[in-house]
């Protein structure tokens, strides 16, 4: 029986607290930090990682250094193709760095001599799962640049099919925001939900946000604190409950459902949404 007592987790992450049972180590993932544990490790896990990465060649070639003959990386990432296709606001911004179709995810592992030999998807339209094993030395990464432009070719008309409706659909969506937000009374009680890129995306794409009075947020870190790039302030969603008819705008992607349901249910069952 598999016993997670027995593992000896690190995490490598220049800004965290100490944790109990945990060696952390306060620096970057880089080139310096993998020549120094060089065959070190028998097991890599990175959980919504990659797409953050400005150079993934260069992150799977840094895993596979690190890691023993036969090791294994297990990574999830966004299933980002659904997620542009379903329009959620949290597809691409400036957090996800590259847009990461699946064509791409299973050809990055390959390059870097890695073997795929699992792959589950989590719900059609959140996240990838992947369990690779380090099989050799990554390809030169010279070969490895033109085998991604090869794949881009190849995804580029579709992708760009899907970049555009994307963007047209939010354009669209942020002006019937914009008429429904003008058509309320001044002293209506209006909120944003989500401290988060959902609320930012809307709110640098136009976004009246003059009605808005908090940002609604279930994160007990985030609350008090205003939402980076903007005036707003963000408050647990309990500040409605006393609201006669509380407006909130919601555009959450997968997660609407939850929210709606717990703001309904638990908060204040006279909440519309926008």
């Amino acid at each position: 029986m598999f016993n997670s007592q027995a593992i000896n987790w690190e995490i490598i992450e220049p800004d965290l607290p100490k944790i109990p049972g945990i060696v952390l180590h306060d620096t970057f993932f880089d080139d310096e930090f993998a020549s120094s544990h060089v065959n070190e490790y028998e097991a890599i896990v990175q959980s919504h990682c990659f797409e953050h990465m400005y150079d993934p060649i260069g992150l799977l070639g840094n895993c596979n250094k690190i890691l023993q003959p036969g090791g294994k990386m297990i990574f999830s990432v966004p299933n980002m193709r659904e997620m542009l296709r379903r329009k959620y606001t949290n597809c691409l911004n400036f957090k996800h760095t590259f847009f990461l179709p699946k064509a791409l995810i299973d050809y990055l592992p390959e390059i870097s001599s890695f073997d795929i030999s699992e792959k589950v998807f989590y719900r059609n339209d959140h996240s990838i799962f992947y369990s690779c094993t380090k099989q050799g030395t990554p390809q030169p990464r010279g070969s490895a640049v033109e085998g991604i432009t090869m794949i881009g070719r190849e995804q580029y008309r579709h992708s760009r099919r899907l970049f555009d409706d994307y963007i047209g659909y939010h354009q669209r969506l942020i002006r019937r925001i914009n008429r429904r937000l003008d058509c309320l009374a001044e002293e209506a009680s209006v909120y944003l939900f989500g401290a988060h890129v959902f609320s930012q995306f809307l709110i640098f794409n136009g976004l009246n946000i003059s009605k808005v009075k908090y940002v609604l947020d279930n994160s007990p870190i985030k609350i008090g604190k205003r939402l980076y790039g903007t005036s707003l302030y963000v408050k647990d969603p309990v500040e409605i409950t006393l609201d006669e008819k509380p407006v909130v705008i919601l555009k959450a992607g997968p997660y609407d459902d939850e929210i709606r349901t717990d703001i309904l249910n638990n908060k204040n069952p006279r909440t519309s949404f926008i």
